[in-house]
């Protein structure tokens, strides 16, 4: 799961003043990496293909892969 501010907060203060690092690493990096791979193999570019335009002109969506509840 993600962390709160806070608990991102607690945790960054615990490594870099107790443990002694700097190196903290968070989600998102690691977690887009694959994405960013994808949508450059896919579209030739590092965003995903379409934007707000898109959704004025569809007539139907199909949603794969989601949780949209």
């Amino acid at each position: 799961g993600q962390n709160t501010t806070q608990e991102a907060y607690a945790a960054n203060k615990l490594f870099k003043g107790i443990i002694g690092t700097a190196n903290v690493e968070g989600n998102p990096r690691l977690c887009m990496a694959s994405a960013v791979g994808g949508y450059l193999n896919t579209f030739g570019a590092d965003e995903p293909a379409g934007g707000y335009d898109d959704f004025e002109m569809a007539d139907c969506f199909f949603i794969i892969g989601s949780n949209t509840a």
